[in-house]
């Protein structure tokens, strides 16, 4: 069959897996999932296709994959939960915490929910800023968490400096029962490397921006049940005063173990009346908001891009009318500070980045300030031209960089991973002779990291032999060991 008909039985598959039930849906998935990995094998290695040809057909398979990337969300109408390498939860829960195994923003007592929580591919790490990845090392030697989130600042407190939480993350096999007197505590190099409306702060504890630093987590209960706290109140930082949302990269290491995660914090996400109070905040929410699958997500961040133009296209008008002038720096001045700061900093590049001549030149530059020389006074068409650049910074922050990510999969598979699916695939079809045969041909390695992966799904238990115990027990179902096997196979590098 050519390449093209392979498409089109996938298609097939496709229909398929979309009318199948929920009694048979991952097995359809699994089997989409594989014919997609063999096609993608058959298109990278033919060579008689060129590079664009196969470039095309790679993305017509990717954008057939987006059905089968899940929301795995207790509450699709809210939450967005995400795993870009097999279609299972991002990762398994803390058992303390009763959290999935990621960071959070916190202001100390008030914890920030994550709203979206999301696994990407590690091929995605190729687009994780440079600064970071040279202050990783060898990242051969690492075991590397690769996320987005996006956290809901409704809850946190607006009085005082926010803390980066990486408690679930850090302690993600403790039991709420280890919490008890001192817990556990361990120093965790972390930091957070700036996007947007982020600054540092020189609270006692605070991160240093653009840095690693040491800093003790430590995670102990309150004397409640299963009632977790985030200790001590450090790794500090605080949003540009009056910014809707901040956006950074927040990095942590524990030995071999990394977590690299793109963070953004909604802080206006909820008022008394239910309704963010910015359009932009009310665009990133609805992305995340009732999405079944990825291409919900990616299809409803169209709809960020056209808010951006909707809130900047009128204040270019009014620039552009001599009329409406006066009205437009009203306008302006009405945007979130951290907006205003960052258009000024497009003005200052506009003029050619100059030093020396006025310590706060974008400002003054754009606001006609009588403190600089009027020579440098930026003209109507500067301004229009500063404020479609920092429109189109945003538009690359919270859309194309997004989408960049997200598109980052890995469509073939390796054999290794396909023979997981596979086992994977038996046990969704409860014929548990067939099933056991094909898992008693993997090796120990393979198997252990099974048992490892089921151990943590069940809870960490602090039993010996937990996984391998329970895999073969009669309390064990075939659902639970197809989870634990795809986690596995989540976590194997592709040969």
């Amino acid at each position: 069959m050519t390449i093209i008909e392979k498409m089109q039985q996938i298609d097939v598959y496709a229909e398929q897996y979309r009318l199948a039930g929920p009694n048979t849906k991952t097995e359809e998935g699994l089997k989409l999932e594989r014919k997609i990995s063999k096609l993608a094998h058959r298109i990278l290695e033919d060579q008689q296709i060129s590079l664009v040809q196969k470039e095309e057909f790679l993305q017509q398979l990717l954008a057939r994959r987006m059905v089968l990337i899940t929301n795995q969300a207790g509450f699709k109408d809210i939450y967005l939960d995400l795993n870009l390498i097999q279609n299972i939860p991002p990762t398994p829960l803390c058992p303390a915490y009763r959290h999935l195994m990621m960071p959070t923003v916190t202001s100390y007592h008030s914890i920030g929910p994550n709203l979206a929580s999301i696994r990407l591919d590690p091929s995605a790490l190729r687009h994780v800023p440079r600064e970071i990845i040279d202050q990783l090392g060898d990242l051969s030697t690492l075991e590397i968490d690769l996320f987005y989130t996006m956290v809901s600042g409704f809850h946190l407190d607006a009085d005082r400096s926010l803390n980066l939480g990486l408690h679930a993350w850090t302690h993600h096999h403790m039991l709420a029962a280890d919490g008890a007197g001192d817990g556990q505590k361990r120093d965790v190099l972390m930091g957070i490397f700036p996007i947007l409306g982020v600054r540092s702060t020189d609270e006692l504890g605070s991160l240093t921006l653009g840095a690693l630093r040491p800093m003790q987590v430590h995670t102990h209960g309150d004397g409640q049940a299963d009632n977790m706290l985030y200790s001590p109140d450090n790794a500090h930082f605080d949003r540009v005063e009056g910014s809707p949302f901040s956006a950074f990269w927040a990095v942590a290491k524990d030995g071999n173990r990394v977590c690299v995660s793109k963070m953004l914090v909604v802080y206006d996400h909820l008022r008394a009346d239910w309704a963010p109070r910015y359009p932009i905040s009310q665009a990133l929410l609805r992305s995340i908001r009732d999405c079944q699958h990825l291409g919900d997500h990616l299809e409803k961040l169209h709809e960020v891009t056209q808010t951006l133009n909707e809130q900047f296209a009128p204040l270019c008008n009014q620039l552009e009318n001599p009329a409406t002038t006066e009205t437009a720096m009203e306008t302006f001045h009405a945007l979130p500070l951290t907006f205003q700061n960052d258009i000024y900093y497009q003005t200052w590049l506009l003029h050619g980045s100059p030093l020396h001549i006025h310590r706060d030149f974008g400002r003054a530059s754009f606001e006609h300030d009588p403190s600089l020389s009027v020579e440098y006074y930026s003209n109507t068409a500067q301004k229009i031209q500063a404020i479609q650049n920092f429109a189109a910074h945003l538009n690359d922050l919270l859309v194309t960089s997004q989408q960049t990510l997200l598109n980052c999969q890995t469509l073939d598979k390796g054999d290794n991973v396909i023979q997981l699916m596979k086992c994977a695939h038996a046990f969704t079809k409860n014929d548990q002779p067939t099933a056991l045969a094909r898992f008693n041909t993997l090796d120990e390695m393979t198997k252990g990291g099974v048992y490892f992966s089921l151990w943590e799904i069940a809870g960490c238990q602090n039993i010996a032999n937990f996984g391998e115990t329970y895999f073969h027990g009669p309390e064990c179902s075939n659902d639970q060991r197809t989870k634990a096997i795809l986690l596995a196979a989540s976590r194997l590098t592709s040969i």
